[in-house]
This record gives C-alpha cells, sequence and structure tokens, in this order.
C-alpha cells in the first residue's frame, strides 16, 4: 500500500537544526507537493491513500502488539524516519509531504507471523511502484516549472 499522509505525530523528541529558543516552526506537511504525489499516483494508475496520520517510532527494533494496538488509536501507519524528515525541511523551509510505502501489517494486526522475508518482498515491490511515481512527478514539474 502506499500512502500520502496529512499529519503526523512524533511523541519523542527528534531532530532540530534551529539553535535559537526563539524560532517555532509550525508543523505541517505541504498541500501542493502531497497534491503533486497523489495526482502522479493517479497518472500511472496506482492506487495511493490521501491522508493519513503517521506515528514516528524509534527504530530500528519493530514495534510490539501492545505499541501497535496504542498507535492504533491514533494513527494510521508508522514508521521511524518520516517526521523527523519533515520537522527538517520544515525548518530548511523546503516544501514537504512524504510518499510511503506501508510494507507490512504492524506486529499483531494480523494472524500470520510477522517476517522480515515478508516485509522484504512487499518493500521490493512497493519500490517499483515508488519508483514510477517518482518519475512522474518529477516530469509533470519539469515541464510546469518552465525555464529556469
Amino acid at each position: 500500500m502506499l500512502v500520502v499522509p496529512d499529519d503526523y505525530i512524533m511523541p519523542v523528541g527528534g531532530p532540530t537544526i534551529v539553535r535559537e529558543k526563539s524560532v517555532h516552526i509550525v508543523p505541517v506537511l505541504n498541500a501542493e507537493v502531497r497534491r503533486k504525489w497523489l495526482a502522479a499516483a493517479r497518472d500511472c494508475d496506482l492506487d495511493c491513500v490521501d491522508g493519513g496520520i503517521y506515528w514516528q517510532t524509534v527504530g530500528p527494533r519493530f514495534e510490539t502488539r501492545a505499541e501497535i494496538a496504542m498507535i492504533a488509536q491514533f494513527a494510521d501507519l508508522v514508521g521511524m524516519t518520516m517526521a523527523s524528515e519533515a520537522v527538517i525541511a520544515q525548518e530548511l523551509e523546503i516544501p514537504f509531504a512524504p510518499l510511503c510505502s506501508v510494507d507490512n501489517y504492524a506486529h499483531g494486526l494480523e494472524d500470520k507471523e510477522l517476517t522480515l522475508e515478508k516485509i522484504l518482498w512487499h518493500a521490493r515491490h512497493n519500490a517499483e511502484a515508488i519508483l514510477r511515481i517518482l518519475t512522474r512527478y518529477i516530469e509533470t514539474d519539469n515541464r510546469t516549472a518552465g525555464p529556469v
């Protein structure tokens, strides 16, 4: 599954490049970048979920069944990096919105055992779709950008 989230949760403090305590960043994913991801996916005839809440955990381990049960009450997908990337991009004033690859049902959401082999199979499959969408995004963005 591919998802373009519209918000995120990062309960554990993340990275920052801001050194001044008076600077405050309003955390928001860029609506225009989100729109372009979704349009590129449609152009590629690929399903992509519009919206959802991403919860960032601390890796490199996967979440426990209990953690997933709690997270599922507040978020739709979980990962280890996106919220940190969003914060840094916002601090650098870079328009940012993610295209997320959901490579497995989190621990405890499925009766079948969660295995690394299964996760890697889905990740490879999703990587092909993401590459197609990314290529389309760039092609479309270059056509609308005009002369440099």
